[in-house]
């Protein structure tokens, strides 16, 4: 098979310079769906157009409406497709991560990253680019230069058969399913060059920070200014605590957050300490 590329986009800065930058055979977006009325777009032209690349009804993203628009966006600069893919809703993988229906994911258990990221991306290269499964396909990631502690996962897990789901494993088959690239890590480029990439392309107004608003790989200090970014989809975090009386960070829970003030100092230390910078 000749070897197909693909680019993973996010809709932060990083994996659309990428996507600009290092062309590849597809582009391609996992969309992470909510089920919150409250947290729906207020233009019903962007609802429209999720249920147009979608292909089903749309209700809200746990990510901002500044990522969407980025994406229509980049899009048009590209001057090709941006596939967009989605798995369940937030809702149904928490409902649907244990027998009681009240788990979190946390950075120790990232299953919101499998099951409503890797998952439909994986499904889509496999039913669309594979002719056998011996085929896999060579992927570009948003990997920075100042990212040295992120890495990728290129075998994937799957049900085999739904006889006996996952019992002892004894029904699920690996598969190594792509090779990873990582074209900004080569070329030396950090988050300092990218954003100086973005500064004169007024065009692109992305979100503060980006990915899912209360993702866990952000610090208490960002999280705290997502209330006030990001109102209805905190609340959204919010609310799936308190129903679960679980959290998605470790030591505190999203509504220790809402009226707390952090010092320059607090902030500083915060940043020191982050494991992730996924965020951008």
């Amino acid at each position: 098979m000749e070897t197909v590329t693909v680019t993973s986009v996010s809709g932060g800065r990083t994996s659309s310079l990428m996507a600009l930058e290092y062309p590849t055979d597809y582009n391609v977006f996992a969309l992470v769906r909510i089920e919150d009325p409250t947290c729906s777009p207020k233009d019903p032209s962007i609802t429209q157009y999720v249920e147009d690349k979608i292909k089903m009804p749309f209700i809200a993203t746990a990510e901002s409406d500044l990522t969407l628009r980025v994406l229509i966006q980049l899009e048009q600069d590209l001057g090709k497709e941006i596939v967009w893919v989605t798995g369940p809703t937030f809702e149904q993988i928490i409902k649907n991560s244990n027998s009681a229906g009240d788990y979190l994911p946390n950075r120790r258990k990232r299953f919101c990253t499998h099951f409503m990221k890797l998952d439909p991306i994986f499904w889509w290269c496999y039913l669309y680019l594979f002719n056998c499964e011996d085929d896999f396909i060579s992927m570009n990631i948003g990997y920075r230069i100042d990212e040295p502690q992120r890495t990728t996962n290129d075998i994937y897990n799957y049900v085999k058969s739904t006889k006996n789901f996952g019992k002892n494993y004894q029904n699920w088959e690996e598969l190594e399913w792509r090779d990873c690239q990582f074209p900004l890590r080569k070329a030396g480029i950090d988050s300092l060059m990218v954003r100086s990439y973005f500064a004169n392309k007024p065009a692109y107004i992305f979100p503060k920070y980006s990915n899912c608003v209360g993702c866990f790989n952000k610090t208490e200090a960002e999280l705290r200014e997502q209330f006030l970014y990001e109102p209805d989809k905190m609340a959204w975090f919010d609310f799936m605590e308190m129903v679960t009386g679980n959290s998605f960070n470790m030591g505190f829970y999203l509504s220790d957050l809402k009226n707390k003030e952090f010092s320059p100092e607090q902030i500083a230390s915060m940043q020191a300490l982050v494991t992730c910078n996924c965020t951008d």
